[in-house]
């Protein structure tokens, strides 16, 4: 460990360079990522808990929830 810090004293420039280059690098590869606002998706699956106390599946699905249906488009 004590060598490769010798080493970075010794060699500054190369140093500087090195950390300049990382730095170029990582700024290219933040405004070279491909990024969207709003990303398309589709979802197969929905799953909606209801906490009901004591009540059955049945009362939770006729009493609270509504049914969400499937449009196609």
């Amino acid at each position: 460990m004590n060598g490769i810090v010798r080493w970075a004293v010794k060699h500054m420039a190369g140093i500087n360079f090195l950390v300049v280059a990382i730095l170029i690098g990582g700024m290219a590869s933040f405004f070279g990522m491909r990024r969207e606002t709003f990303p398309e998706f589709q979802l197969e699956v929905v799953l909606v808990t209801v906490p009901y106390p004591g009540a059955t599946p049945d009362e939770v699905e006729s009493g609270i929830c509504q049914k969400i249906e499937e449009s196609v488009q």
